[in-house]
């Protein structure tokens, strides 16, 4: 019976926001042979379950995460508008999406913009070293990173402070530049 009205209360659209969360729990944290429950609202057998109590229905739901997280969000009165969403950072260039490539001898290199990295073995850590479009030579940075993955994320920040400081008039000397890093 109860299954049936659930079923109805799907078809017609009733009922699908609004749903209070009372209680949750894993079926199977101290008995892995525990049987598993079936979720109210899409059939499928769900381990973790989550208890729903609706204003407008006299008996709570066993429902899974996802279809809890469904059922939760807020009741969308009729002619009222939805929430905006909320902005998104912009991504930094191309921080994600890039790899990093090794020379023969090992060293990572990458180009972040118009400056082609290497992060360089420097005693106990690595250093940075870049090649800037602008400046002839190598510029190789005074600050030193414990390990690799360290100095590839701080790459990126540095390509971004030695790029702002070479757009100004007169153009920092590879000494400055240096300095940045």
């Amino acid at each position: 019976m109860l299954d049936q009205l659930i079923d109805a209360l799907d078809l017609n659209g009733a009922l699908q926001r609004g749903w209070t969360l009372i209680s949750e729990c894993d079926l199977r944290e101290e008995d892995r042979t525990a049987d598993l429950e079936i979720c109210r609202r899409c059939n499928s057998p769900i381990r973790h379950v989550r208890y729903l109590k609706h204003p407008n229905y006299p008996h709570q739901i066993v429902v899974g995460r996802t279809c809890a997280t469904h059922l939760t969000k807020p009741e969308v009165v009729q002619g009222q508008a939805k929430r905006p969403k909320p902005k998104q950072r912009p991504a930094l260039g191309r921080r994600e999406s890039g790899s990093w490539s090794r020379y023969s001898d090992g060293r990572p290199y990458r180009r972040i913009r118009a400056y082609l990295t290497v992060i360089v073995p420097w005693g106990e850590g690595f250093r940075l070293k870049l090649k800037s479009p602008y400046q002839n030579g190598w510029v190789h940075g005074k600050q030193m990173y414990f390990d690799e993955s360290t100095a590839k994320r701080a790459a990126h920040h540095v390509v971004r402070r030695v790029e702002a400081a070479e757009r100004c008039e007169p153009r920092p000397t590879p000494r400055e530049v240096r300095n940045l890093f």
